[in-house]
């Protein structure tokens, strides 16, 4: 047997052309048994594993002997998991394998998406758990310690249970979390979840519908740009735009603030209302997205950019903050994540998430 692996990234019908040949094509018996098993190494439950076909190549199905000829294999892939490719020799006759070719045919529309998780649904019975004590999920991404969570999270009144989880991405297993495991059980004892410049792009559907299933049932999710996040390279294109309050400009939407993006103060109403700092915070990289109509802008810019935008969803709010942690401040300036009122607003927006403000 010779095997190899694929990583497509986009959810497809895709083609397998194997390059063959044996040494004997007069005799009727198989040789080789070809195949591209699609792997998912955390199944969602309720979602089918995709049935694609296996075929046997017979030496009389050769047109000549030691010629290299190629047999195709069409075949499917999702949102999530790597490719098993598979060259299965059979004996009979001698026979030689030089290559395979993975060929995208045509990326699955929305809806042929949608029906691959037609049988996605939550556990009977499932609530979300409830006690005295904020239990406050942090997933930790790319820069995590420059958004200062642990500063913010001290400074959020009450009792908090503050659970760690750290991003990790690899294409045979996508973006996993060492700390906490992703499904509906554990998920739904957490009250809010900050997403700290987490690789989204590797959540397939399945978990965002999971998310936003938490959300609508009383969940608090805030998400805190950065390079791997929102519309940028297409991170969060599958499932995310339904309940974002923020419309998306992928894939490039992170742009330099020319001038840098200096913090206005709170509106009237806003859970930052009375938080004061002296040299205003700049943004200098952010996603150049568009609050959503109705959305509520926690914090703008001094030209009116949302830069903190919240919304409800079913009995749960989204919090998205649009800058990033990149790029030097100007001389005199200093940069929204090295000011000292920053924990006080990210502390509150969680608590706004929570329904707690």
């Amino acid at each position: 047997m010779a095997y190899t692996y694929g990583y497509p990234r986009i959810p497809g019908q895709y083609r397998a052309t194997y390059r063959l040949k044996v040494a004997d094509n007069t005799v009727d018996v198989p040789v080789f048994s070809l195949n591209v098993d699609d792997w998912v190494m955390h199944p969602v439950r309720g979602v089918p594993k995709l049935p694609n076909p296996t075929l046997v190549v017979k030496a009389t199905d050769f047109a000549q002997p030691h010629v290299y000829q190629d047999f195709t294999i069409p075949f499917e892939h999702a949102d999530q998991g790597f490719l098993g490719v598979n060259c299965r020799y059979l004996g009979g006759v001698e026979g030689w394998w030089d290559k395979v070719t993975l060929e995208l045919v045509e990326p699955w529309s929305k809806e042929r998406l949608l029906e691959h998780y037609a049988g996605f649904a939550p556990p009977e019975n499932l609530t979300r758990t409830k006690d005295d004590s904020l239990d406050l999920l942090l997933i930790r991404g790319l820069f995590n310690r420059h958004y200062r969570l642990d500063e913010a999270v001290a400074k959020i009144p009450g009792p908090v249970k503050a659970t760690s989880a750290y991003t990790t991405y690899h294409p045979q297993h996508d973006t996993q979390l060492a700390g906490f495991q992703l499904d509906w059980e554990p998920l739904f004892q957490q009250d809010v979840l900050v997403l700290a410049n987490v690789e989204t792009r590797g959540l397939g559907l399945g978990q965002v519908r999971m998310i936003e299933e938490w959300v609508k049932q009383g969940g608090g999710l805030v998400i805190l740009g950065g390079l791997v996040t929102l519309g940028q390279n297409w991170n969060m294109d599958r499932g995310w735009p339904e309940f974002l309050p923020v419309e998306l400009n992928g894939p490039w939407e992170i742009r330099r603030c020319q001038p840098p993006v200096a913090f206005a103060a709170p509106p009237p109403g806003s859970p930052l209302a009375g938080v004061a700092w002296g040299v205003a915070p700049v943004v200098l990289y952010r996603h150049l997205v568009r609050a959503k109509p109705g959305a509520t802008l926690l914090l703008s810019g001094t030209h009116d950019e949302p830069l903190l935008v919240g919304h409800s969803v079913g009995q749960g709010r989204v919090v998205v903050f649009t800058g990033t942690v990149l790029g030097e401040p100007p001389e005199g300036g200093m940069a929204f994540w090295e000011a000292p009122i920053w924990p006080e607003i990210l502390a509150k927006a969680i608590r706004w998430a929570a329904n707690a403000s």
